[in-house]
Formats: structure tokens, sequence, C-alpha cells
């Protein structure tokens, strides 16, 4: 039940959309004002497809083959879609990007307009929104090998959205579980969509035989999944030395949204720790009210997507240290927590009476809205400075000078054997003259 006034009501609900539409569009805008056609990082590690492509040698081996425990095969293909489509460009692979989470935007406001009231519903996408697609994600959007991870974030919540269609056809369920085999096939985290799907159907009662259908499904994509999946080595030196480092890493890891640049790991922690319990609580709240109980399920669904997400990457690779949990590109999976959690507590908290609940939710409204503004603002800076590398390193390539790599990428020698190779075969961002954009 609303307590604000229908004049309050209806201002909010002008302004809000815009607010969460403020997310991409800036993103937007910052890739096509100041991104360049120059690889960063692991961009670079796409050579090798490039150039097998372009000599007609590409192999299926090489497609299926696992990168980092992750079955790129979607995301590979996507690339290689771009390349043939007019040569390697980095700034098509970030707008493809971004594209993504724009879906995923559009499915999880339309989840939250049917499960919600009207204006928690326009809160909820706004916080959401920023916290997808807004400069602490930066990581997803502008690191052309990171497709992967916003395309499983918009994965899951076209997903979450179809499964809880109304009068859910058998269609609808068709849908969701291509988005669960394409969150499979570009990341590992993507095969979390199925249990998380599961929590739908049971929750909201779907019949046996869409249960059974989707149970069927998932197990399919799992033997597809581990059809020869080799052992690796390498991957052992990541895993968790304890259970005390993997619950400390998957605090970190569900803390990092909301992370600021004064922020130590014990505060991440805490903030990590605070998130999960507010989803928890507001969990048993919606299981405890049979008006709400149905309304909730995609949301626990979301958050166990993110409680999952945090357990298997802690698990894989706590043993890199703790720091390695604030990458940026892991909030397209952490960030689903706060916005569960969100929410579940929002409609609550906009149906309080007593002045003093009131003035307590907003306290904590204010502390969470700046904590974001903190983060948001963090990944700003880390945005200026990613594009402030990328210009140097179009220095670089101007001048054949290879040392102004070194934040770019840091093995020179790795490098130069990437350059002889694209230029071997006219492909890449090598059209460096002029510092071309596009």
């Amino acid at each position: 039940m609303q307590t604000l006034s229908p004049t309050a009501v209806r201002i909010a609900r002008s302004l809000l959309p815009l607010a969460g539409v403020a997310a991409p569009l800036i993103a937007l805008v910052r890739i096509v004002m100041w991104s360049v056609n120059v690889p960063y990082s692991d961009d670079w590690d796409w050579t090798g497809f490039s150039a097998a492509m372009r000599t007609g040698t590409l192999s299926w081996d090489q497609l299926w083959t696992p990168h980092n425990g992750h079955r790129e095969l979607v995301v590979t293909l996507e690339f290689l879609a771009i390349d043939r489509l007019g040569g390697w460009n980095v700034v098509r692979e970030e707008l493809l990007s971004l594209a993504c989470l724009v879906i995923g935007l559009i499915a999880l406001y339309r989840l939250l307009r049917r499960t919600l009231e009207p204006l928690a519903a326009d809160v909820a996408f706004v916080i959401s929104a920023w916290l997808l697609a807004g400069p602490i994600a930066f990581e997803s959007v502008l690191i052309g090998s990171n497709l992967g991870w916003p395309l499983g974030a918009a994965a899951m919540l076209v997903t979450a959205d179809r499964l809880c269609a109304p009068d859910r056809s058998w269609r609808d369920v068709a849908l969701a579980a291509t988005g669960a085999v394409i969150a499979s096939f570009t990341l590992a985290p993507g095969l979390l969509v199925w249990p998380c799907g599961l929590v739908i159907l049971l929750g909201r009662r779907a019949s046996w035989r869409t249960v059974a259908s989707w149970c069927a499904a998932w197990a399919c994509t799992l033997a597809a999944f581990f059809s020869g999946y080799p052992g690796n080595a390498a991957a052992a030196v990541g895993r968790a030395h304890s259970a005390g480092d993997a619950f400390h890493y998957a605090l970190v890891f569900l803390g990092t949204p909301l992370r600021s640049a004064e922020m130590t790991l014990q505060i991440l922690e805490a903030i990590g720790a605070m998130v999960t319990i507010a989803f928890v609580i507001g969990t048993v709240a919606a299981q405890r009210c049979p008006d709400e109980r149905e309304r909730a399920w995609p949301f626990i669904a979301l958050g166990a997507y993110a409680l999952l997400g945090a357990a298997v990457t802690s698990f894989t690779r706590a043993g890199l240290g703790e720091g390695q949990a604030m990458s940026p590109r892991y909030v397209s999976v952490s960030a689903f927590l706060l916005v569960a959690a969100v929410a579940l507590l929002l409609p609550r908290a906009l149906a309080l009476r007593t002045a003093a609940s009131r003035s307590a939710a907003a306290v904590a409204a204010l502390v969470l809205l700046a904590v974001l503004a903190r983060s948001e603002k963090l990944g700003s800076t880390l945005w200026r400075d990613y594009d402030w590398h990328r210009g140097v390193a179009v220095q670089g390539l101007a001048h054949d000078d290879r040392t102004t790599f070194r934040e770019s990428y840091p093995d020179p020698v790795r490098l130069g054997q990437y350059l002889e190779i694209l230029r071997s075969v006219d492909d890449g961002p090598l059209d460096y003259g002029g510092n071309k954009r596009h």
C-alpha cells in the first residue's frame, strides 16, 4: 500500500525511468566518443581465431576447447562474425556488449512491472540499471573479450522473464531454455541459469511436464558441456586453499558492486554479508506472505544466481587472492544479489506506515544510494584510465613502440607476435594512422 501522495508518485514515475535509461545511454556516449579500435589486455588473445578464420584453418577443436574453464563457443562465434563483416573491430564488440545489457534490462523491466507495484518497479529498475550497465561494470562492456559477461547476464534476465510470463506457454519455456543454452556455452557461470530457472518453475507450480522438459534440457546441456572436457593443471593454481579462503573471497565478490576506491577488503566482506542477509530476510518475508510468495520467485532465482556464482568462483579462483574477487567483470553476476534484495524489500519499505519505520527505511535508502554513487564514481575513474591507456597504445602502434603497451598488454614479445600475425593476414585494428575510431 503506497504512503506517498499521488502527486509525488506521479512525479517520481515520470523521472525514474529516465534515470534508469541514463546508465546505458552514458555508456553508449562514452563508447562512441572515447573508444578506439585497439585491443586491450585479453582482447589480444582473439588473434589466433582471427588468423585461423582468414587463412581457412579454423577448426571445430579451436572453437570447442575450453578457455579458463569456459566453453566460449557463442561469444567466439560472435567475434568471428564481427571480424568477417568488416574486420576485427573492438568498438563494435563494445557496442554489442552494451546491446546485450540493454536486452537484459528490457527483460528485467518487464519482469519488475509484472511483479511489483509501479513505483517500486521503477525504483528497482533504476538501481538495477546502474548496477548492471553503469560505470562500475565497465570491464564487461569495454573489453571485447569480456563480451560473454553481459551476454550471460542478459540470458539470465530473459530466462527469468519468460518463465514468469503470464499464461506461460511452451514458446516461453523454449525461449527461456534457449537463453540458458546460450549462457551455458558463453561462460561457465551460464550453467547456473538452469537450476535458477528450475527454482522459478517449482516455485510457480509449473506442470510436471514443463519441469521434466527443463531438467532434460539441462541434462543434455551438461552432457554436451563436459563432453571431452580436458583436465587443466593450470586451473588448480586458482583453486581455494581452504573453506575460509573461499568464504572471504565470496563475500568480497558479493560486495564488489558497491565498491569504492577507499574500501578495504574487510569493508567489502561486510557489505557482501549485509546484502546476503538482506536477501535472506526478503526471501523469508516473501515466503511468509501468501500474496507475495509467487511474485517473489523470479527474484529469489536471481539472488540464487549470484550466490551460486560466488560459490563456484570462490572455489575456482580464491587461490589467486581476495583482491581478484574485485574484478569489475564479476559484477555481471554478483549485482543480481542486490537487485533481488531490492526487489524483495522495496515494496515493503514503500508501504511502511509508522513515522519511525519510514524514517529508518529512508535512511537505509540514502545510505544505499550514497554507496552506489561512490561505486559509480570509481567506475568512471577506471573507465577514464582504460581509455587513456588505449590512446597510449594507439601512439605506440603509430611509432612501432611496443613498450607503450605496458599497461594495455604487459608482454611486448607476445604482443609483437600478435601484431605480426595480424599483419600477415591483413586483419585487426592496425589502421592507427589518424587514431581511427571505427
